[in-house]
């Protein structure tokens, strides 16, 4: 995944949990701005990474579909990171000079959709021996930020919540419940670099994408599958935000834009379903039915499902706090004034639309010159009769 992009997630939420109630996008289609600006403030030549000159590509899903309109420089090439998310890298001459500056924008156009999730309930909910051992394989090992086989607490933890319990959905909430009780949201302090669950744990303190890792290693050390999804949310009420990072080297400015993170779970008879701990809705199961991502003005971007990304952002914070590289990093989330439901709808703009109003076009100027041939008929009888 893009480094930057787990940096926008950490510092950029400003307490989803409570800032993001009663906010609600109209608009289905939004645009998405993302600038970087690194500039060598040093006497030395600074090479930048391929990462640092990438750019996302959204996930696309039933519920979203995000179109790259343009990017600048072009698009050089395009890769699969190690959790298999698309992004592209841009034509970037990457040596910076002492006093340099590269930038590097990309535009995207998103077409948000209602989303419904099911029903649920215990009594409909599987139990732990209805879950494929392929998906146990893939979704429940210690890997990445989830590391549970060296976390005795945190895994001691989930084994006596769950204790003889299988239903999953009645496990799920379990850890849920606690983890709202135990876990406090940092709604004035910030850090930096997202935490590692077994630090949340200790600290009794994290944000949206600290809680969800928490809650997804307990959940792959009981066999639950689980993987963290990132996206951006739409913030109609809230303006533009600066934050200073990383002794400075780092500034982001965000207008009308947030990010977020939850839990993917997998919860039979069901499948995947979004856990969120952070975004506090109403209902029974309000940490389903009522997660972010239910709703059209949050899109997902990204899915982590084996990728250490904490440490990626903690290795990249270290390396742009040695160097003369200052980064500034720009994002603008504003909805468009028309909705584009389907790429059929978009075509028809893009080609019938253009070709009706150029028939119009035509047909006004002949009807214009008719006009003008008859009352010159009028003002100018031929062959000696009066016109008509």
């Amino acid at each position: 995944m893009r480094r930057a992009l787990a940096i926008a997630v950490t510092v950029v939420l400003l307490s989803l949990s409570w800032a993001a109630q009663g906010v609600r996008a109209d608009p289905r289609s939004f645009r998405l701005t993302l600038v970087y600006t690194y500039i060598n403030q040093g006497n030395r030549v600074v090479t930048l990474t391929e990462d640092d000159v990438s750019m996302p590509l959204f996930v696309n899903n039933s519920w979203v579909t995000v179109y790259l309109v343009r990017t600048e420089p072009p698009t050089r090439v395009r890769r699969r990171d190690g959790d298999g998310n698309l992004y592209i890298v841009l034509r970037v001459d990457r040596v910076l000079r002492p006093r340099e500056k590269a930038v590097i924008k990309a535009e995207y156009r998103i077409l948000s959709r209602e989303r419904s999730i099911p029903e649920i309930s215990e009594a409909d909910s599987g139990t732990l021996g209805d879950i494929s051992h392929d998906l146990v394989e893939d979704y429940c090992s210690p890997a990445g930020p989830w590391r549970y086989d060296e976390w005795e607490a945190v895994r001691e933890k989930a084994l006596t919540l769950k204790g003889n319990e299988t239903n999953v959905l009645r496990i799920v909430r379990r850890f849920v419940d606690w983890v709202r009780e135990a876990i406090e949201y940092p709604k004035l302090a910030r850090h930096e670099v997202p935490y590692y669950p077994n630090v949340t744990l200790h600290r009794a303190k994290g944000d949206c994408d600290d809680q969800a890792n928490l809650l997804i290693t307990m959940c792959r050390a009981v066999g639950i599958p689980a993987y963290l999804q990132l996206g951006c949310v739409y913030l109609r009420m809230i303006g533009e935000r600066t934050y200073s990072l990383w002794d400075g080297h780092y500034l982001l400015k965000s207008r009308y834009v947030g990010w977020h993170g939850w839990a993917m779970v997998y919860i039979p008879p069901w499948g995947w379903l979004p856990v969120d701990l952070t975004w506090r809705g109403i209902g029974e199961y309000s940490f389903i039915e009522g997660a972010a991502v239910s709703y059209d003005y949050t899109i997902p971007c990204e899915n982590v499902t084996r990728t250490d990304y904490i440490l990626e952002t903690l290795n990249e914070r270290d390396r742009v706090r040695r160097s003369d590289i200052f980064i500034v990093a720009e994002q603008v989330m504003t909805p468009l004034a028309k909705d584009y439901l389907t790429p059929a709808g978009e075509a028809f703009e893009s080609v019938i639309v253009p070709f009706l109003v150029a028939s119009l076009m035509i047909a006004v100027v002949v009807a214009i010159a008719v006009r003008i041939v008859l009352e010159g008929r009028d003002e100018h009888p031929t062959n000696g009769l009066p016109g008509r």
